[in-house]
């Protein structure tokens, strides 16, 4: 069998099972199971495949067709040019949450620091945080994250600046604080935020994320009232605070932001704005 004759059976052998972009994954699986690069990929496929390889193709395919997100079969996933090594028990980085990172990048530079000090809350893999020191030179970034399996791939995920911390968010930084004694320009988040209630009409795929990461309490915004009421009190004057959230809340916690810079802070803060992603959704809520 060629790699042309075995693609095209794992593309429709995914068709059948109606799995979304079946040409793309089957592709990148293809690639994953022969260790090729991409370019040697399309210029051999009139060679024939090893049979170790079309076994660990097909066998994958079956996985895949099971509901398996394509990120976990292949162990790693890119994000703002970056990669990060991911698996269950992690969320998978998507395009929109770049949005986090392009408003902390120009908030940053914008500052003059030479050395910023960036929170990410919910880090996950740290895809956030870590995209953000690689681009900002001399920042500092906490990657909070309470989940034991998402953990272990934010510490092997982890570049020059970062630092992983186990924390749960929900709880405020108060404990953090009498360690570390930082004070952050950011704080960027990317928390839980579907409903309960929701969960179990997700995509198959979305299913085999973790609970942790995906469930925001019964109306989605139990992390963004606890930013709200405990997070946003450290941020410096000059800060950004940005959270990602779903198609239907950013009304809800650009009012909580609002309601807390009116009552609290008075000059401290004075901006509160919504951004969309490719998709004209407002993805992300911010304060500055």
């Amino acid at each position: 069998m060629t790699y042309f004759e075995c693609l095209k059976t794992g593309i429709v052998s995914l068709e059948k099972e109606a799995i979304e972009d079946a040409e793309f994954d089957a592709r990148e699986l293809l690639i994953f199971a022969a260790n090729i690069s991409r370019s040697n990929f399309f210029s051999s496929m009139h060679e024939n495949v090893d049979e170790v390889v079309s076994k660990k193709f097909f066998e994958l395919i079956e996985e895949r067709k099971k509901g398996t997100p394509l990120q976990y079969l292949i162990g790693s996933w890119d994000f703002y040019g970056l990669e990060f090594l991911l698996g269950p028990g992690v969320l998978i980085p998507r395009p929109e949450t770049e949005i986090l990172v392009d408003l902390s990048i120009e908030h940053l530079k914008s500052l003059g620091n030479e050395s910023p000090v960036v929170f990410d809350l919910c880090a996950g893999t740290g895809c956030v945080g870590i995209s953000i020191a690689s681009n900002i030179k001399g920042a500092k970034v906490y990657e909070f994250e309470y989940s034991d399996d998402a953990f272990k791939y934010l510490e092997k995920n982890l570049k020059d600046n970062c630092i992983a911390i186990k924390y749960d968010v929900l709880k405020g930084p108060s404990e953090f604080m009498e360690k570390y004694n930082v004070t952050p320009d950011i704080i960027v988040s990317n928390p839980p935020y579907i409903r309960t209630e929701e969960i179990r009409t997700l995509q198959k795929e979305v299913k085999k994320e973790p609970l942790m990461a995906l469930d925001g309490g019964e109306d989605g915004l139990i992390f963004y009232r606890a930013i709200t009421d405990k997070w946003i009190d450290i941020l410096n004057p000059s800060g950004l605070m940005a959270v990602e959230c779903g198609e239907d809340q950013a009304n809800d916690i650009e009012k909580m932001f609002s309601v807390k810079i009116n009552d609290d802070f008075y000059d401290k803060f004075s901006t509160v704005f919504k951004m969309k992603d490719f998709a004209g959704i407002n993805r992300v809520v911010g304060l500055k």
